[in-house]
Parts: structure tokens; sequence; C-alpha cells
């Protein structure tokens, strides 16, 4: 005799808890999605504006997981493009392709900083000594002391508000390859000058990131998605979660729960407390601030993504749709997606979308980017949780909490907040299509 499926409750629509719903119809599990936002996708989101379109943030699709990236070309249709595209990152000098290359580097570095920096690289490679205890401690060791603070140090500071020394080297995920003093002869001698560690290829949904969310809530069913539901407490008896009480008020009862709630608050909504107020405090999300300028210009790079590093820089990242998929702008027009950092106590968060816009723009026009007269437009969004602060501490406070939440038998915890882990949008598929292929065992 067949064993019964249990109803599977995901507790929040964005791409992982759409994952979760996608594979769970697909093995034909009873399921019900509960979203707090008016609309699916969480922070993975596609915005428009007067036949413009862009994404919350520089979203794509990494190849390493083939088996991924063939479920979500047939979830659209075969319209995931491939895109060759690199990026760059620009200093107050000059633009060098990311991630670092040497032989760019040597093309495009003042003699006296080069020098300081091959410098710095030799004898980083050549010392070694200690263990690597923080991001600081892998990028100087990676990089030498002089490239790390000029390429990544600074960056990553505005990233995470945090000095280098404080947080986890996890967030450097691949980034850090190459630049190795081995490298430099075959960097110098490739014939076509081209760099093997440029990050310029990676999948693309047509139409951008939201098509590919609206084609996951479409194999879940709009019946199984509950919009403008907020999970407010989870009940449960230390064994097993009982029932989840919605927009505090109405309660549903529940047999199977998969949260992608971040981290903090799941620990705080369990009812009766498991974890300490001082645990859940320990978690900590960087906000962002996104400012979309709308250009009466062709292009404006021809990169996928840039990044600042400069200190006096407030933004970090800015990529340009269009790079990404030319339906993203109207012929001959094209847009620029900008990136703020922050703390939701930062001036920048709570200043008029005018005033940001304004500071975004103006940058862009003194550097020569574009001019005044062809802005056609800007829109700015504010992202919550968009980045988990992940520090060197973390990984204890992590340990604790999946400790705690193990207890709870009919639980899984996914997405990058949920998890409290630096991951992309293909680790939330591969991690939704196991945690229900485990409840088939």
């Amino acid at each position: 005799m067949a064993r019964r499926k249990r109803r599977i409750t995901s507790l929040g629509g964005g791409s992982a808890g759409l994952s979760v719903g996608h594979y769970a119809r697909a093995r034909e599990w009873p399921f019900v999605i509960y979203e707090r936002a008016r609309q699916w996708g969480g922070n993975c989101v596609t915005h428009e504006w007067n036949g413009f379109r862009y994404d919350s943030g520089a979203h794509r699709v990494h190849g390493a997981d083939q088996e991924v990236v063939r479920e979500i070309n047939r979830l659209m249709n075969g319209n995931l493009q491939v895109v060759r595209s690199p990026s760059f990152i620009q200093t107050e000098d000059a633009r060098y392709a990311f991630p670092l290359d040497l032989r760019d580097i040597l093309k495009n570095m003042p003699i006296r900083n080069l020098a300081s920096g091959i410098r710095d690289l030799l004898w980083a490679r050549c010392a070694r000594n200690g263990g690597v205890r923080n991001f600081m401690d892998l990028a100087v060791r990676r990089y030498g002391a002089f490239f790390a603070r000029k390429f990544l140090l600074d960056y990553t500071e505005k990233v995470w508000g945090r000095p280098c020394e404080q947080l986890d080297q996890q967030l450097a995920g691949k980034r850090l390859a190459g630049l190795r003093p081995g490298d430099l002869l075959s960097e110098l001698v490739r014939k076509n000058g081209a760099s093997r560690h440029m990050e310029g290829d990676f999948h693309y949904p047509g139409g951008g990131i939201g098509r590919l969310m609206d084609a996951l809530a479409g194999t879940c069913g709009p019946e199984n998605i509950r919009l403008g539901n907020a999970v407010t407490r989870i009940l449960h008896d230390q064994r097993r979660i009982l029932a989840i009480e919605l927009n505090g008020g109405e309660q549903v009862e529940v047999e199977e729960v998969v949260s992608t709630l971040p981290m903090n608050r799941c620990l705080q909504m369990l009812d009766p407390a498991l974890a300490s107020k001082e645990l859940a405090g320990c978690f900590h999300f960087r906000t962002l601030v996104l400012v979309a300028l709308f250009l009466d210009k062709e292009r404006v790079m021809d990169a996928a993504s840039a990044y600042f590093s400069a200190r006096d820089v407030r933004f970090t990242r800015a990529c340009e749709p269009r790079n990404r998929c030319a339906s993203m702008s109207p012929p001959g027009k094209t847009s620029l997606v900008v990136e703020i950092p922050c703390d939701r106590t930062d001036p920048v968060w709570m200043r008029p979308d005018t005033e940001i816009a304004r500071y975004v723009i103006d940058t862009f026009c003194q550097w020569g980017w574009f001019r005044e007269a062809e802005l056609l437009g800007s829109s700015v969004h504010r992202m919550e949780e968009a980045y988990p602060v992940i520090t060197v501490d973390s990984r204890r406070h992590i340990a604790e909490a999946d400790q705690i939440l193990r207890q709870i038998t009919n639980l899984s915890i996914l997405g990058r907040n949920g998890r409290f882990s630096y991951s992309s949008i293909q680790d939330q598929v591969h991690w939704a299509k196991a945690v229900v292929e485990k409840l088939d065992t």
C-alpha cells in the first residue's frame, strides 16, 4: 500500500519556495506556498518602466550545475540564453577585468602601483604563515596586500558594512580565482589576450529574472500560492510543527514545513520559544537601495556588470540589462541598474528618492558615462534583507540555530536568508529538489 503523501507548507514564495512547489508538483505531493508580499519571487523580480525591464539586482544563472541549468531551460521553454559578457572593476585610475587578470593589470596599472602589487603578491604566495581566519586573510593571501585592498577589501566592506577582519571567508564564493604568480607567463603569451578568468559566461532568462519566477509559479499553479499572507507564528510541540499563524490571526494546521524565512525571523516566530533573543539577534542582513536610470542611448558599457571599489563612491555595482537580453530596453535605448548596500539606520535608506537618484546621475555624468540630456527618467527601490552579513562568528551561530531547528522533525530550512548562506538561484533550485526527494525516501 502506497504511503500517503503529506501536505508540504512552504513559508515564503521566493526562488526557494517556488522551487519547492515546482518539485512537489512534479512528484505529486500536495503543497501550499504562503508569501507575505503581493507578488511572488521575493528579491528576484523584474520591474518595468515605460517599455524598459530591469531586475532587482544583477541576477543570473551560473552553469556549474548542468542538471539545474537544463531544468531551468525546460521551464523557460528553451528561452534560457547564454550570455558572454565580461565584468570589470572601476577604480580611481583605470578599469580592470574581473575576476582579476595579470595581463590586464600589467596593461592598465601605473608602474609604481604595479610594482607594489606584484611585490606584495609574490610575498603573500611565498610567506603563507598562519591560517586563514577571515575574509581579509583569504584576500591578502591570494592577491597580496596591495591588490587585495585596491580591488576587493574596500569593495567588500562597502557591500557588507563591516571590516573585512570580521567577515567570513565564504563571502568570497568563487571570486578569488586566478591571479597566481605562476600564471603570469601564460597570461603574457596568450595569443588572443583574453583572460581565462573572465566571469563572462552565464545563463539568463529571456525577458528578465521575473520570467523565471513566473515560470516556476506557473508549474506550482496559482491555486497553491497564497499571496499577502505573512507567517507571524510557528506553533510546535518541540518535536513537530503543528500549525502556523497567518497575519497575526488565522491558524493553519501543517504536516511538512519548508521555511525560507530569514533565520532570525524563523527563530523569533517559534512558539514556544526554543532560541534565545540573543541568538536570533546574531543574524543580520544588509538592505539595498536600487537605482535604475533610463537612457536615450544605444549602450553605456560592453560588460555584464561593473564593480566600484573606491571608498568615496557610495554604490558598489551596476549592470546594463540590455547586455543580458536585448529586449530589456526599447530599440536604441538602454538602462543602468545601480546597487547601494546599506543598513536601515543609514541616511541613504531614509533619503528621498530624488536625492538618491541625483547622486548616482551626477556621478556617472562626471565620469562621462552619459550626458544629462540623455536621461529619460529614474526609479528607486528599497529591498530589505538583501544580503546575509556572514561574519567570522556566524558559523557558530548557524550551528547553534541548526541544532535547535533539527529538533523539529517535520521542518526543512531553505533559501539564502533561511540558511544564512551566500548562495545563488541555482543553489535554491538544487536544494529544493533535494528536500522534496528526501520526503520520497
